[in-house]
């Protein structure tokens, strides 16, 4: 999507709960959608379901935002925003946020590959 002279980048939303698994959308950057922010390091207050899935945050549950901002949210608390994978297999469901299913921003390991990336 292109607005003026700036395009702004699809990126994907993926469900974060039980209730819509697999649901995936790309969707222009600039939408608003909940964050999830995980880290594979040991965080103090934060969820880890099973061993397979990293640690997980609820530090943004209450509110949506744009993904550069969830990016940089994450970034703020040492951590990065959740991959597909993770959210796929519902690492990031059940961490004291909405019961209701809602769509979460997915890393963007193309924009990572492409561009420097801190998670």
């Amino acid at each position: 999507e292109t607005f003026g002279s700036m395009s702004i980048e699809q990126m994907d939303i993926v469900c974060g709960t039980d209730g819509c698994e697999n649901q995936v959308l790309s969707v222009p950057s600039n939408t608003k959608n909940s964050v999830r922010c995980c880290s594979d390091a040991e965080k103090t207050e934060w969820s880890k379901k099973e061993e397979k899935c990293p640690y997980v945050s609820n530090v943004s549950c209450v509110a949506t935002t744009t993904y550069d901002v969830a990016r940089a949210i994450c970034l703020s608390e040492g951590a990065r925003l959740c991959t597909k994978a993770e959210l796929f297999t519902n690492c990031a469901s059940e961490v004291g946020c909405s019961d209701t299913p809602e769509m979460v921003w997915a890393l963007n390991h193309r924009r990572c590959e492409e561009k420097t990336c801190n998670w």
